[in-house]
């Protein structure tokens, strides 16, 4: 019915404070996650590639490992880790960041290694010869060259630790929920105006997200990420 459409759950999301608090928090959280994650597996993937250290290959192999973890099973890893001195994060913003960044951390290595497989190992062989090292190899020519596709890795990364509910729901409380909590906590008290409301700001947030990163990058990164 015409009656029943209304902007009031909208206003509702932007001036209460659990709703407000929650969206900040999505999206401060998932964006350090995503930088944490883009960082971590540009690193692992580069040492690996390029068999920088003995067994480098392990590196890699720990880095898509989080894949095959249940999230629910992956906080749980967490909550028994980190809910105990010495190290005290449960409470804390730090715990749903690094679990977000640990979750998403295989998908942005898998585009790291893919991203690095288009660059000519020469480049890289000509500055060694030159007296570079490898760091300052990596830092003044490969992710010069890479950093379209590292922009691109970390929309990816950001996109699901945004909407990311299987490890939120065990490690967060009443002062770092984040959106997915908040829908999933209306949603089983039967509150679905809310839950509607929640479910279409996230959509467009993530549909904002990808048209800026388009318009930046271009449709040829993103569907190179597609098809790693």
């Amino acid at each position: 019915m015409p009656g029943n459409l209304t902007l009031h759950w909208y206003r509702w999301a932007l001036e209460n404070a659990d709703a407000r608090h929650a969206i900040q928090h999505s999206l401060t959280y998932s964006a350090v996650a995503a930088t944490i994650a883009t960082t971590l597996a540009f690193f692992t993937a580069y040492v690996a590639r390029r068999r920088l250290l003995p067994g480098a290959r392990i590196l890699g192999f720990i880095a898509v490992a989080p894949f095959v973890v249940p999230g629910i099973i992956l906080a749980i890893g967490f909550f028994a880790a980190y809910a105990r001195p010495p190290l005290v994060l449960y409470g804390t913003s730090w715990m749903l960041i690094i679990a977000f960044a640990t979750r998403f951390l295989p998908i942005a290595y898998s585009g790291s290694e893919s991203a690095l497989r288009s660059v000519d190992v020469d480049l890289e062989h000509a500055a060694r010869t030159l007296g570079s090292t490898a760091l300052r190899t990596f830092a003044r020519i490969t992710l010069p060259l890479l950093r379209r596709n590292v922009v691109a890795i970390w929309v990816v990364a950001f996109i699901p630790a945004l909407r990311e509910l299987s490890s939120a729901v065990f490690l967060f409380t009443p002062t770092t929920a984040v959106i997915t909590n908040l829908i999933f906590d209306l949603s089983d008290g039967g509150n679905f105006e809310p839950v509607s409301t929640l479910g279409v700001i996230m959509m467009t947030l993530t549909f904002g997200i990808i048209a800026v990163a388009y318009r930046l990058l271009g449709r040829t990164v993103f569907s190179q990420r597609q098809g790693a």
